[in-house]
């Protein structure tokens, strides 16, 4: 599957076809095309606090408490840091699924250094039992296509389809039956000044 958000549009493609995605999905992919994501913008979060120092996937780590947005909408998250090099670990949040918000785990491992910066090279995520492995072979800086961030040509088709469909649906009135078009042949029946039609001799 490719995914993309382009400022505006969330987006995939999948072999189920190309899909535009609203609510939760779109709000997880905007947040997964921010730049320097791993950079956390502690405006973005109400708090951010170290709570433990727990073991993570066999390593002893900084488990930290992350709480963004208020209310109903708060979002809470823990993000765990490893001990001995500092470098992220992994990650509990809430992710949206096809049945609503389930739990998911984010294991970081194998990091290598690519143009100055450290990444982790496999990504594991858990989730309803299952476990999905993410490999990173390289990583290129600066050296991007900006038309790589242009809409692919199967959701601007499918933008167009669902403008048609909602133009359809704007033009229909009320009750959904169509007015039938007036015949031109015929001439328009006088309307005396109660409104009703007067009739012919």
């Amino acid at each position: 599957m490719t995914a993309g958000f382009d400022g505006t549009v969330a987006w995939s493609l999948s072999m189920m076809g190309p899909s535009i995605m609203e609510g939760e999905q779109a709000e997880a992919l905007k947040k997964q095309a921010e730049f320097h994501d791993e950079v956390r913008d502690l405006k973005k979060y109400k708090s951010v606090d170290t709570v433990d120092l727990a073991d993570f996937e066999g390593r002893k780590c900084y488990k930290l408490r992350l709480v963004e947005g208020e209310g109903e909408k708060a979002e809470e998250s823990f993000e765990y840091y490893d001990a001995e090099t500092g470098l992220q670990a992994g990650q509990i949040s809430q992710r949206p699924g096809m049945g609503g918000s389930m739990e998911a785990t984010m294991v970081f491992v194998e990091y290598k250094e690519f143009g100055g910066v450290k990444t982790p090279c496999k990504m594991v995520m858990k989730a309803m039992g299952m476990e999905q492995a993410i490999t990173i072979a390289s990583v290129e800086y600066d050296t991007v296509d900006p038309k790589v961030f242009d809409l692919p040509q199967e959701i601007k088709d499918l933008q167009k389809e669902n403008a048609a469909l909602d133009k359809a649906a704007g033009d229909k009135p009320a009750g959904g039956a169509e007015k039938p078009a007036a015949d031109p042949t015929k001439p328009a029946p006088e309307k005396p000044a109660g409104g009703e039609p007067k009739p012919k001799p």
